[in-house]
């Protein structure tokens, strides 16, 4: 199977994809807008199934929406449509992983807060030195976990948290 790594997107062009399928409610409700696009993460895949179900749910407030994928876990069932699941495509990545990366990606998750998870040269949960940094690399490279806005910083999305 040929995959294709797409980046997350910009805030702007992540409102972008979710403006036309959301219609009037995007003129009503741009905050809302701009809470589903940072709920999906601004993952390209999570976007796209959220426009297709907010095509079938014209009448649905985006705030009722955006208040369902609030919940993580709500979110990663909530994100499929046909043949296409945002769980499926994270979990995806996960099993592709290293051992070690596996473990550092579950430090991650059970780390309290939104901020950064990782420093490029830190401890990730009792994990030191080249296995944390390895673990990290790859992590990036699987696409779940991204940078962060200062250098050496890593943030881990919640919908990835959520899958462990």
């Amino acid at each position: 199977m040929l995959r294709v790594r797409l980046d997350v997107l910009s805030r702007s062009d992540a409102v972008a994809m979710i403006r036309p399928a959301a219609g009037d409610r995007a003129v009503a409700e741009p905050r809302a807008c701009e809470r589903l696009a940072a709920l999906c993460g601004h993952l390209p895949l999570a976007l796209d199934i959220l426009a297709r179900k907010l095509v079938e749910r014209p009448h649905v407030p985006l705030r009722s929406i955006a208040a369902l994928l609030a919940d993580p876990r709500a979110a990663l069932d909530w994100l499929r449509v046909g043949d296409l699941s945002v769980q499926e495509s994270l979990g995806s990545a996960c099993a592709r992983l290293g051992q070690d990366a596996r473990d550092v990606l579950d430090r991650l998750a059970a780390l309290p807060g939104q901020g950064p998870v990782a420093w490029a040269c830190g401890q990730v949960g009792g994990i030191g030195g080249r296995v944390a940094e390895e673990s990290i690399v790859e992590l990036a490279d699987a696409g779940l976990i991204r940078h962060g806005d200062e250098a050496g910083a890593f943030q881990l999305d919640p919908l990835v948290r959520a899958l462990r």
